[in-house]
């Protein structure tokens, strides 16, 4: 299996997780981490999995992985399993008003696992959100072991079909 993580950060907490994700990769297979402004639709051949993540920002992926995903053409993913995952704020912490606007604008690891589908992905794993404590962080503890056990799960997965 090829791996290909690619990732957005604003404060650093989503390259720690998309860290912890390609180190989560079996040893017996080939998984290359990139920052979304080194990614280009070429690295995509031949990878048999492709992970993205960033920080939700206002609902949303940043500018830049939005961009980035923009530019893959139409059907660019098929046969290729896919993930996402984004940092967040825990919703169960935050007061009523801010409860409700997540709610509404939700998050970007659905918004990204969308697009990632829509370009011929095979969603092998729901999105998932990592929990910051503030916009500049630090990671929830255990969030990085949480991140390793969800790749884990997605090899496991995407090795046995």
């Amino acid at each position: 299996m090829n791996a290909l993580v690619v990732y957005d950060s604003g404060y650093g907490n989503t390259e720690k997780i998309a860290k912890a994700i390609a180190s989560a990769v079996p040893k017996s297979h080939k998984v290359r981490l990139l920052r979304v402004g080194e990614a280009t639709p070429s690295d995509l051949p031949p990878i048999d999995l492709l992970v993205v993540g960033s920080p939700t920002q206002g609902g949303m992926a940043t500018k830049v992985l939005q961009d980035y995903l923009k530019k893959l053409s139409p059907n660019s993913l098929a046969g290729v399993r896919v993930a996402a995952f984004d940092t967040r704020y825990a919703i169960e912490e935050q007061g009523k008003s801010l409860r409700l606007l997540m709610r509404i604008i939700g998050f970007a690891a659905p918004r990204i696992a969308t697009v990632l589908r829509k370009k011929g992905g095979d969603l092998v794993a729901d999105p998932e959100g990592f929990i910051v404590d503030n916009k500049d962080g630090p990671l929830k503890p255990g969030e990085l072991e949480r991140a390793t056990a969800w790749m884990k799960t997605i090899a496991k997965s995407a090795t046995a079909r």
